[in-house]
């Protein structure tokens, strides 16, 4: 049957050099923190198999990618503890670059 070669090799170059930031959100034990420094590339937040939380507050964290994209990650306490908390939402909110 007829077909066309698509090559593999696919280039996406970015919209924006804006940095990218990625919000981690869940329950303790989720492994926000373990997916925090899988996509930074190194171990730059506290983690640990627990079932009680390692992650005490709210911290943002770093990196460049190789075409000089900006990767911010935000790792959070368990949600259920800020989803109704005032200053937590604010410390949350104070890592994000509107």
């Amino acid at each position: 049957m007829g077909g066309s070669s698509i090559e593999d090799d696919w280039d996406f170059p970015s919209l924006s050099n804006a940095a990218r930031t990625v919000l981690l959100v869940g329950r303790v034990g989720n492994g926000k923190s373990a997916t925090g420094n899988s996509i930074l590339g190194r171990k730059v937040f506290k983690s640990r198999s627990s079932f009680v939380g390692v992650t005490s507050t709210t911290e943002m964290q770093s990196t460049m990618l190789k075409d000089g994209q900006v990767i911010n990650v935000i790792d959070t306490i368990d949600f259920r503890f800020w989803m109704n908390c005032r200053s937590s939402w604010l410390a949350v909110a104070s890592k994000i670059q509107w």
